[in-house]
């Protein structure tokens, strides 16, 4: 009882600063919050955004609320129930459905639907379809992409080893071959000691990909049954896990410490990535070449997948059409070009600009863009729903066995993770 009113009290008194601190110029404009979080340069091209909206809308002006990205999942967590939520939020899709069935978010199939210069038939299917809720549209995506594959073109060549991305072309860019890559790409000294390593541990969602091409599945279409332990999910996760103990063409959680073998030292063949990556890889990277590709090819299929963020307008915001203008603008084909074509922090989520010149043929790296473009336009949304946090923390802990070295048999390690899984999925909801 006592630690409930002090959490009452705190989101009281939070909502009273947060109203107190962000009152209103007396200038005759319409004040919005946009919420959005990212590293500096992700932010500092949120605010780019800010700003041109701003001056193409001088009767309204928003401020951009920053808030570091350790804390934002439980900021934005308390600004709702608190009531006290800027207009607009970005939320990940990890964290859209579960919002959602709280009743945070102001339904837009109205605004759509009134609204003549926007279509959802510019936007990839999946893009659209991420972001309803029981057939509702709950929010606009934004930084949508998928999962691909850097490769460091200089380890490759002195391996005497194809492009990937040719490979790819030629339907020949397997897990096999990956595989293969990999270890010709590792190197240690005379002492056992690493000198480089051909590729990183997939995390989850890479993990869902690889099931999905050797033909398994996370979870059921319904969302609420493991299929983890099944013949298939078993083959896919004993080959990440064999990658790193068995192959030893995958740094361990201690190799790997402190970033020692990360993409951008040089001494990372292969990486499981996405393609936001890139703005980071362009600056620290000069002393070799670096492309892109998709993601392999499995024994049963392809490993595409595609996730996004979405925009969303909170429920009790006192400006629904100055808020919609906002999300239009953000999602538009200005706000796509500055982050998607000349960024590149994702894919334009709008299909036009993921297949137009610009995106496609770049002056620098990465120069394979189609890669992106084909993850989006083919990639299969994520099993994410209402339960996912509580699944990942419970799947989290049990896979930690298997890849940290504690379980070296994907079979029993599937089947405790599936056990766990389940024994949630069939609990009432923790949240």
């Amino acid at each position: 009882m006592l630690r409930g009113a002090v959490i009452r009290w705190g989101l009281a008194l939070m909502g009273l600063a947060i109203l107190v601190g962000c009152k209103s110029p007396d200038d005759g404009k319409v004040h919005l919050r946009y919420m959005a979080w990212g590293n500096v340069e992700q932010l500092a091209l949120e605010q780019q955004l800010v700003d041109s909206f701003n001056r193409q809308n001088p009767d309204l002006h928003v401020e951009l609320f920053k808030v570091p990205q350790s804390a934002y999942k439980n900021k934005m967590i308390l600004m709702f129930a608190s009531r006290t939520s800027p207009d607009v939020v970005r939320v990940d899709h990890y964290d859209f459905p579960q919002l959602a069935e709280r009743n945070y978010f102001h339904e837009l199939d109205e605004f759509i639907q009134g609204d003549l210069e926007f279509k959802l038939s510019d936007f990839f299917p999946a893009a659209v379809e991420e972001c309803k809720v029981n057939g509702k549209m709950q929010g606009l995506n934004v930084l949508f992409g998928g999962g691909i594959m850097f490769y460091n073109k200089k380890l490759l060549n002195e391996a005497g080893l194809d492009d990937p991305f040719e490979l790819y072309k030629k339907g020949e860019w397997t897990y096999a071959k990956m595989r293969e890559y990999a270890i010709k790409t590792t190197k240690y000294d005379k002492s056992g000691r690493a000198q480089q390593f051909g590729v990183n541990m997939a995390t989850m969602p890479f993990y869902f990909a690889t099931i999905q091409a050797f033909g398994g599945r996370f979870l059921n279409e319904t969302l609420d049954k493991c299929l983890l332990d099944s013949p298939e999910a078993i083959e896919a996760m004993q080959f990440l896990s064999d990658l790193r103990w068995k192959d030893k063409c995958c740094p361990t959680p201690a190799q790997g410490a402190n970033s020692a073998f990360a993409f951008e030292t040089g001494k990372l063949a292969l990486e499981f990535n996405y393609v936001g990556a890139s703005a980071r890889y362009r600056q620290m990277i000069t002393k070799f070449e670096w492309d892109i590709c998709p993601l392999p090819d499995g024994p049963k299929g392809n490993s595409l997948f595609v996730k996004g963020n979405q925009l969303i307008m909170y429920k009790e915001t006192q400006h629904p059409k100055e808020a919609w203008r906002l999300m239009k603008f953000l999602t538009g084909p200005e706000a796509e070009q500055v982050l998607y074509v000349r960024e590149r922090r994702q894919s334009p989520s709008r299909i036009a600009l993921a297949f137009s010149d610009a995106y496609l043929h770049p002056k620098t790296p990465p120069f394979n863009m189609e890669s992106v473009s084909m993850t989006v336009k083919e990639g299969t949304k994520l099993p994410i729903g209402p339960r996912w946090p509580e699944v990942m923390q419970v799947a989290g802990s049990e896979l930690d066995n298997l890849f940290a070295g504690r379980e070296k048999n994907a079979a029993e390690s599937m089947k405790s993770t599936t056990a766990a899984v389940n024994k949630l999925l069939g609990e009432e909801p923790g949240f």
